[in-house]
């Protein structure tokens, strides 16, 4: 199962405070099941395993790319200690690939709609639907609007 780094930070948490965190990954789909025909649970990385002075962690879940139905992961964090108290949820899906990846590059967080992005290739979600991009491939550059 591919290993999926973060670190507290990426949560807008200081390593630093004597708070205690639990990094919870849950399929969006009950019934995930992969390749092998196992049914996929959710993965905790509990307060113990994430490093007190950098606040970083490493997820070993499972590969997104090849469940049954199409599934992502959610990530929360469960807050142990008092204030902040409760848990929160990023909201932007985590798809992992075989080779897995850190946190915030596997995030599917689409660009904002009037971003710009000047490339040879498609920008993908770094520009929102609607937003444009100039194709700098070709001569002249082509203005393109993303679609999906």
């Amino acid at each position: 199962m591919p290993n999926v780094p973060f670190k507290l930070k990426d949560f807008g948490l200081d390593p630093t405070t004597p708070r205690r965190a639990n990094v919870i990954f849950t399929p969006s789909v009950p019934a995930a099941i992969g390749v092998d025909g196992i049914l996929i649970g959710r993965r905790v990385v509990k307060w113990s395993d994430i490093h007190p002075i950098t606040g970083a962690g490493v997820a070993v879940v499972a590969q997104t790319t090849t469940l049954r139905p199409e599934c992502h992961l959610i990530v929360s964090i469960e807050w142990i200690d008092d204030a902040p108290s409760g848990w929160g949820e990023l909201a932007w899906p985590l798809r992992v690939p075989a080779e897995g990846g850190n946190l915030v590059d596997l995030l599917d967080m689409p660009g904002p709609g009037n971003a710009v992005a000047v490339r040879p290739s498609s920008p993908g979600t770094a520009v929102g639907i609607g937003g444009t991009w100039i194709d700098n491939s070709v001569s002249p550059p082509r203005l393109k609007t993303r679609s999906s």
